[in-house]
């Protein structure tokens, strides 16, 4: 399968520098064991600590409530159904690279693995 960088860039609207590393954001441990890549686990968790540093800093600043209730709000944004939602909405679910099982036999929820 192709990975389409282009299609990706375009519709995060943000150009990379590493384009394989965009890639290896895309690669699902199942595809990767198929065709001997790097897939995108240790991204994810990079990436998840990210997030939820972006959205503490952002709560920390903007809302009220003592720290029982932020870290509920913080929860309840960075779990897996909100992200899931945003990555639906940019269509950026049809980019990822999956092994041959999986994509035969995935729902969307398992083909998102952001």
């Amino acid at each position: 399968m192709i990975f389409d960088i282009d299609g990706v860039e375009s519709k995060i609207g943000y150009s990379f520098k590493d384009k394989m590393l965009l890639r290896q954001c895309f690669t699902h441990a199942s595809y990767a064991n198929e065709h001997g890549v790097s897939d995108n686990e240790l991204l994810e968790f990079f990436g998840d600590s990210v997030i939820e540093f972006v959205i503490t800093e952002y709560l920390f600043k903007n809302a009220k409530g003592d720290e029982g209730k932020l870290t509920q709000r913080r929860s309840e944004i960075v779990s897996k159904a909100p992200l899931l939602k945003s990555v639906l909405a940019l269509g950026l679910n049809e980019y990822v690279l999956l092994g041959r099982g999986l994509e035969k036999n995935a729902n969307l929820d398992e083909k998102v693995v952001f």
